[in-house]
């Protein structure tokens, strides 16, 4: 299930970095094989749902950031509503 909350928020990679280090989406999945990826704008997050996006990089995931603040069920359920008209990427089998 999509954007379940860990640690106190929802881990997200960051296109921005990405395209910075010139590397495909996914890439973000290529130590996950049951995962899949969707697309959600930042500028959503923040204005319509009130959260912060933060850029929280990993030495394995330099595109690493996180969604945090109050993460309601409800804020889950419109990131998943705003996701489906983005860029998903089909879990590899």
């Amino acid at each position: 299930m999509a954007f379940q909350l860990k640690a106190g928020g929802i881990s997200v990679g960051l296109e921005c970095i990405l395209v910075a280090m010139r590397l495909p989406f996914d890439v973000m999945v290529a130590s996950h094989p049951s995962y899949g990826l969707a697309a959600v704008r930042i500028r959503m997050v923040r204005e319509d749902l009130g959260l912060e996006v933060s850029h929280d990089p990993t030495e394995a995931e330099p595109w690493h950031g996180g969604i945090h603040g109050k993460i309601t069920r409800a804020c889950r359920n419109k990131l998943a509503v705003a996701a489906t008209s983005g860029l998903t990427i089909e879990p590899q089998r």
